[in-house]
């Protein structure tokens, strides 16, 4: 799942780079181009809507495979496009895939690691999309000048071979599987993860009763999801989402989609617009490897409260060092760094703020919700960069960056989502909301375990 995680930012963060090319083959202004590089968003929109309804129904492995492909596919079929009108259509394309694939791999990783690994394994795998973005710029640096972008396209779609590995070595959640009935599947598939457990620890886990787990999950499955995401006891942490997520998207994919065009305004190549972009991108991997020291030792809220508005500060003062290269790529190092710290921060804690019987629908919707901000954001300052310059551009974002923190973070307080990720959970509320048993050893939720001498048939209805 990293691997396809990898890629796919690699094969979305092309257009980044791609944009002052196609400025110059399909003769585009700053308004088209931000129409452009917001068309794979739309996508997202879209994707990210149906991902968590087709893997509540299919499957989380099946909807990611899927997305795999059909990502994999769109990038050979843009370097055939010839017309603008087309183009937009592949782009639609290309972030259906991602869209699907996001929502339902992060919620696939949380249901398979227990919760004390949780965040530590969902932070790894996101902090592969900065790299795969810097890698894309690199790819894009050094292979534009000898196969041009046509050619770049149909190189970056070869890992939609990772689907073959997914559909061989990853399995599906158990958690799904007994949610939809299929308890001998779960059961087997909850087996085989055990005894990896048990041979890599070198100790056996302990028996469970799941009975009344078994019969808790039940009832909260044949609610409708939606009607729980705006009820009484998650109305908070749905608000906060809706509020958190466009700013925060807004902000990362409006920048972000104009730096190398930045460059280019100030009179620099093409080929080195895109390299001094690829230098600012690893600010975010750098990012990505401080934010699991920063959870550990300061906790998720205050760390995201922290990074957004860090990603302010530097936002104001990047449209104010326009002119020098050096302090450029230094102020936008330090973007993306913040930006890319308080996007996995946001993951990480939107996936762990539902139960699991609302984990898809609830990530699933923050990530469609947020693609609205990231639609407007490279339109929005495509005209700004066209009508007032890049200075403004760069002080509009800022804002959005910041302002949604504080009443997230209430909001998330209020509602009992964590601000410090504890490890453990009480006794009370483990074995329903917090993956971990009563003992203490870490178990998923609703996911049979290991029992002797009983198989899953004992624990139907």
């Amino acid at each position: 799942m990293g691997l396809a995680f990898f890629f796919e930012a690699v094969d979305s963060g092309t257009i980044n780079y791609f944009l002052p090319v196609f400025a110059g083959e399909f003769n585009l202004h700053f308004e088209s181009l931000g129409a452009i590089g917001t068309m794979s968003n739309v996508g997202v929109l879209i994707g990210t809507l149906l991902s968590g309804p087709l893997a509540d129904r299919f499957g989380r492995k099946r909807i990611i495979i899927a997305a795999v492909i059909m990502w994999g596919f769109a990038g050979v079929w843009q370097a055939t496009v010839t017309s603008l009108d087309w183009l937009v259509v592949v782009r639609i394309a290309i972030g259906l895939g991602i869209g699907l694939q996001l929502p339902a791999t992060i919620t696939l990783l949380a249901e398979l690691v227990p919760s004390r690994l949780r965040a530590r394994y969902l932070i790894s795998m996101l902090a592969l999309f900065p790299l795969g973005i810097s890698a894309a710029g690199l790819i894009c640096y050094m292979l534009i000048p000898l196969v041009g972008w046509r050619g770049v396209s149909v190189i970056e779609s070869v890992p939609v071979l990772t689907a073959l590995l997914i559909w061989k070595f990853v399995p599906e959640s158990p958690v799904w599987l007994e949610l939809k009935g299929r308890h001998e599947d779960a059961h087997a598939a909850m087996t085989t993860l055990e005894r990896k457990i048990e041979a890599s620890t070198g100790r056996t886990l302990p028996l469970v009763d799941r009975a009344q787990v078994v019969e808790a999950s039940e009832t909260r499955a044949q609610q409708v999801p939606l009607r729980r995401m705006v009820g009484k006891e998650h109305w908070r942490t749905t608000l906060m989402l809706t509020i958190q997520w466009p700013a925060m998207l807004l902000a990362l994919y409006g920048l972000q989609t104009w730096f190398s065009m930045m460059f280019v305004q100030q009179g620099i190549s093409i080929q080195s617009s895109i390299g001094y972009s690829t230098i600012m991108t690893l600010g975010g991997v750098f990012g990505a490897f401080l934010v699991p020291w920063l959870l550990k030792k300061y906790g998720r809220k205050p760390v995201a409260i922290l990074t957004a508005l860090l990603a302010f500060v530097v936002a104001i003062a990047y449209g104010s060092v326009l002119g020098s290269v050096v302090l450029m790529v230094i102020f936008g190092m330090l973007f993306n760094m913040f930006t890319y710290a308080l996007g996995q921060v946001s993951n990480t804690y939107t996936s762990e703020l539902w139960p699991t019987s609302l984990r898809s629908a609830g990530v699933g919707s923050a990530n469609s919700i947020g693609r609205l901000g990231a639609i407007a954001g490279p339109i929005l300052l495509g005209f700004i960069m066209g009508g007032f310059g890049v200075q403004l551009q760069c002080s509009s974002v800022a804002p959005c960056t910041s302002w949604p923190q504080s009443p997230s973070g209430c909001l998330a307080a209020r509602q009992g989502g964590p601000s410090s990720w504890p490890t453990n959970c009480s006794r009370r509320t483990a074995a329903a909301t917090c993956n971990v048993h009563p003992s203490g050893v870490p178990r998923q939720e609703l996911t049979p375990t290991k029992l002797s001498n009983q198989t899953t048939n004992s624990l139907r209805p």
